[in-house]
């Protein structure tokens, strides 16, 4: 009885609302700024590519006006798009598995940075975090965040993507980031 009253309900109200109910779905619920790739000249750029997972994971830098947090991707009242964004960073060719999944790359200003990282409760636990990273420019970046890693705290892998002289393969040389005691802090904390 409960199962036919809910379908008479729903069509009511699509009866009375018309085929805007169907837009409004996807409309996003508190509008979260997405990010966008800077416009600077290139001699003020680095490029990041973010491994797996990126839903819920937002940047912030030092010149955003406002100090507004910029999400990676857009989240609707359905939940975040996650998808894949190529922009031509050099691919490690022994890490094949990183490039099934999702990735997103981006470009971004060569100034602090802070990442934050919020994700959903899963099998392994989850992740609410921040880091603070400084990007070079002229420099490409791997950040890969594995849930299942440790479910106790989180574990972020931050790697300028370098050509190593000798054998000529693109590889990972750690680079200095700093993690957030609380998350979403700002630059002086």
């Amino acid at each position: 009885m409960i199962k036919i009253y809910s379908v008479l309900m729903l069509t009511l109200c699509l009866c009375l609302t018309g085929c805007r109910s169907f837009g409004e779905l996807g409309a996003r619920a508190q509008d979260p700024v997405v990010y966008s790739n800077p416009t600077d000249a290139s001699e003020h750029i680095a490029r990041i590519r973010f491994v797996g997972n990126v839903t819920g994971t937002s940047i912030l830098q030092k010149s955003n006006p406002g100090l507004k947090n910029h999400y990676l991707v857009p989240h609707t009242m359905l939940g975040f798009y996650n998808e894949t964004r190529d922009i031509g960073i050099p691919k490690l060719t022994y890490r094949p598995q990183d490039y099934k999944g999702y990735y997103f790359e981006i470009k971004i200003r060569s100034e602090p940075t802070i990442v934050n990282i919020s994700t959903d409760a899963g099998p392994h636990g989850y992740c609410v975090t921040s880091f603070l990273i400084t990007p070079e420019a002229g420099k490409d970046y791997d950040l890969n965040y594995d849930q299942k890693e440790n479910s106790k705290i989180c574990v972020l892998h931050f790697n300028e993507i370098v050509r190593d002289p000798t054998t000529s393969v693109t590889v990972l040389k750690p680079a200095p980031y700093q993690v957030k005691k609380k998350y979403g802090q700002g630059f002086d904390d």
